[in-house]
């Protein structure tokens, strides 16, 4: 094992190491940190052409802020050349003079913390409607009162291509399980450098694991970077993904369940939930936190998503989510627990049927039949109670074996033993009917 990770604060170093870069859907700060990275793990990197479209999401350009003020007269009242916040991102040049009405559409600020600068993202998502705007403390927003100011926002832009960072460990199957953190968030240590930290410190684990399934971490630009990502791998391999966002400050760990609820992974992580916290909490699909939760789930892939987070903190999307808010004994415990969840779900079994219709299990060929009571039947079961689980069993398993059912869900479902509905599922698999995942 590396000694870095024998070396808890070694976690801090790595956030630490992280931080100071410009991060953006695609910017410098993401090229930039990729050589802290790489002496991590040795991570595939995974190249997006600026403009390309896909399903109406588009590449954003590389943008250099050159100058950001506003002034007053002659006087410059705020300076936004060099505050990674200071500006919307994917802000749109601009230069002129306003009315104090315009320039207030144009200004945002924490509805909470006066003093704060907010990290206004939502153009990343809402990419037509705002053009330019600036990043402000409510204070300066309400010390306003002059009739016009003169706007002067320069932006040079930089060829570049959006990134997404991945490294897989290959597992006994090709079915993969995939660990995310988004890097598209300037300066933001919380959200969501934790992340990305707590998940290459599992990955660094894992390698010394025997592990059945292949697990694999991408480090993207939220929604864009995976989306893109998605489309161009083998995403049929992917049974599960593991959203890691804000989870190393002091508050405590939530759990945000898949979109149906009812998964294996959902199962697995309640388990571990449960038995590690008693009380906890957690919530219906982006109930808690929204992120590339709704990239996996999207129809056709329908891949089940989970995230793990300790949302809301009173930092978040500001300039004050620093080093100060990284929490080591909760980061460390956000760690602690990926590890339980991937234990269980490396165990799992998790049967699917592969055939289709309705089969007879009493022909020879198959002899899965499984005898129920009947009062004709001399040599069945003599009670209509005898068997009767196991006769629902045969009805209804083919519709549950989904890729996405435990076998200890299955057991709990029907209410039989796990080891004996194992047993039996042998035999379906023996016979070709199913494969296991």
């Amino acid at each position: 094992m590396k000694k870095h990770f024998k070396d808890k604060n070694k976690f801090i170093e790595l956030i630490k190491s992280l931080y100071p870069y410009d991060y953006a859907v695609n910017g410098d700060g993401n090229t930039e940190s990729y050589k802290i990275l790489k002496k991590e793990l040795n991570f595939k990197v995974h190249q997006f052409k600026e403009k390309k479209e896909l399903n109406g999401w588009v590449v954003p350009r590389n943008q250099i802020v050159k100058k950001a003020i506003i002034k007053s007269g002659e006087k410059i009242i705020l300076d936004h050349s060099n505050e990674p916040l200071g500006l919307i991102l994917c802000c749109s040049p601009f230069k002129g003079k306003v009315s104090l009405k315009k320039l207030k559409n144009h200004l945002f600020y924490h509805s909470v913390d006066s003093n704060a600068i907010p990290f206004h993202c939502i153009k990343q998502y809402n990419q037509h409607k705002i053009d330019w705007g600036f990043c402000v403390p409510k204070n300066f927003y309400k010390s306003l009162n002059k009739n016009s100011y003169d706007i002067d926002i320069q932006i040079n832009y930089k060829k570049s291509n959006m990134k997404v960072f991945e490294y897989s460990l290959k597992g006994k199957s090709k079915k993969t399980i995939v660990i995310q953190a988004h890097n598209c968030h300037p300066y933001q240590a919380n959200d969501d450098l934790s992340g990305i930290a707590v998940a290459i410190r599992l990955m660094q684990y894992l390698k010394n694991k025997k592990n059945y399934y292949t697990y694999k971490i991408i480090i993207s630009p939220e929604l864009t970077g995976t989306i893109f990502w998605l489309n161009k791998i083998n995403s049929k391999e992917i049974i599960a993904s593991i959203i890691l966002p804000a989870c190393g400050n002091k508050n405590s760990l939530k759990l945000q369940e898949t979109f149906t609820s009812n998964t294996f992974l959902d199962s697995a992580a309640h388990d571990i939930f449960k038995k590690k916290y008693k009380k906890y909490s957690y919530g219906k699909f982006r109930t808690i936190y929204g992120n590339d939760e709704t990239v996996f789930e999207a129809p056709g892939y329908e891949i089940p998503s989970i995230s793990i987070t300790r949302y809301p903190y009173k930092e978040y999307h500001t300039n004050k989510d620093t080093l100060d808010v990284i929490s080591l004994p909760h980061i460390n415990d956000t760690l602690d627990t990926i590890k339980k969840l991937i234990k269980i779900l490396d165990k799992q079994k998790i049967y699917k049927f592969n055939k289709r219709g309705l089969f007879c299990l009493s022909n020879k060929k198959y002899n899965l039949y499984v005898n129920a009571w009947d009062p004709s039947n001399r040599n069945g079961p003599k009670n209509r109670d005898d068997n009767r689980k196991w006769y629902r069993v045969m009805t209804e398993l083919p519709r549950l074996l989904n890729g996405k059912n435990s076998l200890s869900y299955l057991a709990r479902y029907f209410d039989v033993n796990a080891i004996e509905l194992d047993k039996y599922l042998q035999k379906w698999l023996k016979k070709k009917l199913v494969e296991l995942y």
